[in-house]
């Protein structure tokens, strides 16, 4: 009898272990699952910061896009979304580019690199697509004041100060086809210069949504 009762209780014990142990598996498994999808979502975030889908084509920035949200717009955001829309429609003939004779160095080259690639390509892309003119670009040098040259409607400018010059970031709207982008900084002109584009990106694909 106490053999049996012994042999019971064995098998009691040994199947309170496979429980423990299947227990043990199971929530080691769900924590290592856990782990990895938090680890993998992370890099994922990390790898597209720098990158914005428009329709469908991924387009890379030097710096993570969030980041461009602290830089402050005059007079408001409102005004440089209408100004952006305005450029977007093809109402220019021309995109141009204003720096300063003494600003005229590796920051700007990148400045200029970056609207023509991201704002001039795109721009023409979709006009082109929608059976529009084309616009044309240019970059013109200056000397120490915007008084030396003169706005054309027809046009649309995009004044960049580097921080060569700068002590100040900021995107300026002077008026609809007349924007000013500065930064302080290395990093901070790249945001300035990010956070123009993006607004424009954004008013562009809702202008041409097919």
């Amino acid at each position: 009898m106490s053999s049996r009762r012994w042999n019971k209780d064995k098998i009691k014990f040994k199947f309170k272990i496979n429980v423990y142990l299947i227990l043990f598996f199971v929530v080691t498994g769900l924590i290592v699952y856990s782990i990895w999808h938090f680890v993998n979502k992370y890099r994922e975030e990390q790898l597209l910061a720098n990158y914005y889908n428009y329709k469908g084509y991924w387009i890379e920035f030097r710096k993570p896009i969030k980041n461009s949200y602290f830089v402050k717009v005059y007079p408001n955001e409102s005004i440089l979304n209408l100004s952006t829309l305005t450029l977007g429609l093809g109402m220019y003939k021309n995109l141009t580019l204003i720096i300063f004779e003494d600003d005229d160095n590796s920051y700007n080259a990148i400045a200029v690199a970056e609207l023509i690639y991201k704002v001039y390509n795109v721009l023409n892309f979709e006009l082109k697509r929608n059976y529009m003119d084309p616009i044309g670009i240019n970059v013109t040098k200056i000397k120490d004041s915007l008084d030396n040259i003169q706005l054309d409607k027809s046009n649309y400018y995009i004044f960049l100060k580097s921080p060569m010059i700068s002590n100040d970031t900021y995107i300026k709207v002077h008026s609809l086809n007349f924007v000013e982008i500065s930064g302080k900084s290395m990093d901070e002109y790249d945001y300035a210069i990010i956070k123009f584009i993006i607004t424009f990106l954004k008013n562009l694909e809702s202008t041409y949504k097919s």
